[in-house]
């Protein structure tokens, strides 16, 4: 694994490049995500890993040791860095860190539980893009779309009926079961 591959799922992930400079929060926790993969991932010193996003060893060392404050005030963004640590996994073998193992035991044991909330870049394009059409349209559009189209497809997923394949002693058996 290396550098350049950990920049380019950071920056897929957040939909923003680590090399931005600007002092504003969303732009700063992507590169504080990067120096921490890339520190915790690679056997780059934090001068290397600086050089990719053209910033010094102080900040990069800086940026480790804020980020979890800064998740810690920012739970949404929790979620990005749990997205790119484990793509960072899926990628990333024993070859490439001294104590690989480990840190998949520890990622795998603190974030088990909110694996599942992680929102795909590809989701949030199509969120943004939806609400942005619903900007677009006024207060009485909006409820009449809640009204007629939304809540009767939201019902439609509730009352959904879910064929599914169970294998039992080699024979095949197909039940429904209500989500």
């Amino acid at each position: 694994m290396t550098k350049e591959e950990i920049q380019q799922i950071v920056e897929d992930v957040f939909l923003l490049k680590v090399k931005t400079r600007s002092r504003k929060i969303d732009n700063i926790i992507p590169s504080y995500v990067y120096y921490d993969l890339a520190y915790k991932y690679t056997t780059n010193s934090f001068e290397r890993i600086g050089y990719l996003t053209n910033r010094t060893h102080a900040t990069v060392m800086n940026g480790i040791k804020k980020l979890p404050n800064l998740i810690i005030s920012y739970p949404e963004k929790e979620f990005y860095y749990i997205e790119c640590e484990r793509r960072v996994l899926e990628k990333c073998s024993p070859e490439d860190t001294k104590n690989y193992f480990e840190l998949k035991f520890k990622f795998e044991s603190r974030y088990k539980s909110k694996e599942s909330k992680v929102i795909s870049p590809e989701k949030r394009g199509v969120i943004l893009k939806v609400s942005n059409q619903l900007k677009n349209l006024s207060d009485e559009d909006v409820l009449d779309f809640i009204e007629t189209r939304l809540n009767p497809y939201l019902n439609m997923l509730k009352s959904r009926v879910v064929k599914e394949t169970k294998v039992v002693k080699g024979a095949k058996r197909k039940f429904s079961m209500k989500c």
